[in-house]
């Protein structure tokens, strides 16, 4: 935006004009310096206005931006109809860049720390939808093991795959208990 409206008053050798359109940065408290230069690199204008000459490079140099120990500054060409009028120059602090890594920072450990409280959350639902039930029917078998008494039947919880496997647990322990009860009585009639 500084660059297009500095087009005219780099055109028009008109400094007055860029000093009031660099001082428009000020609403930037990022911004440390800025410097329009002219086509042949000369400084044209300043802001702060008051700042020394000697803290802003003499001449425009290469386009582009690069960080430089704690700063971030780099030149880009204010061109006007493909045109070069000249070069803006800026230097901001890193300020809004740390401000922005540490609302970053944040939300990845929000995010984290959601994402932990969920998962530990669905494994108590599996663990009640998965592991609750093997482990009634694994505590009705030890029942049965112990007493030998086949009359138990484990308790159905669910019509999927476990509840399948606990019907079959149950008509195997029918059979079992078929079978002795048969055994029994014949048994006795001997």
């Amino acid at each position: 935006i500084i660059c297009a409206n500095s087009t005219a008053a780099l055109a028009c050798d008109k400094r007055e004009d860029a000093k009031e359109i660099l001082q428009a940065l000020r609403t930037e408290p990022h911004i440390i310096a800025a410097a329009l230069y002219d086509k042949n690199g000369n400084l044209f204008s300043r802001y702060p206005a008051d700042l020394d000459i000697h803290d802003l490079p003499a001449k425009s140099v290469s386009i582009g931006y690069h960080f430089e120990h704690s700063w971030l500054e780099g030149f880009q060409p204010v061109v006007e109809n493909n045109r070069e009028l000249g070069s803006i120059y800026l230097k901001s602090d890193m300020a809004g860049m740390y401000e922005r890594f540490r609302i970053f920072g944040i939300v990845a450990a929000f995010v984290i720390t959601l994402s932990f409280l969920l998962a530990i959350l669905l494994s108590k639902i599996l663990q009640k939808i998965i592991s609750n039930p093997i482990l009634a029917l694994a505590e009705t078998a030890k029942i049965i093991s112990d007493r030998r008494d086949y009359s138990v039947r484990a308790v159905k919880l669910g019509q999927d795959e476990l509840g399948s496997l606990t019907d079959a647990f149950n008509n195997m322990l029918a059979q079992i208990e078929n079978q002795n009860k048969t055994l029994n009585e014949f048994n006795l009639n001997l």
